[in-house]
């Protein structure tokens, strides 16, 4: 009966933590893909550069 009453309470106390975790992950992963799509332009025409000029450096 004890036991019963101690898991009670501490589900209680515990209750709003999960909602919590969720909406950090989010907060994170949100703000980690708005840095990628930020910096995805960028990062793109650095690789095509860095392809045209490996491609090319054998002909200069």
């Amino acid at each position: 009966m004890i036991r019963s009453r101690l898991t009670k309470s501490m589900r209680l106390r515990r209750r709003g933590s999960s909602t919590l975790d969720y909406v950090m992950t989010l907060g994170v992963l949100f703000t980690m893909s708005g840095l990628i799509v930020g910096y995805g332009r960028r990062i793109m025409q650095l690789v095509y550069e860095m392809t045209g000029f490996f491609l090319a450096w054998p002909f200069m």
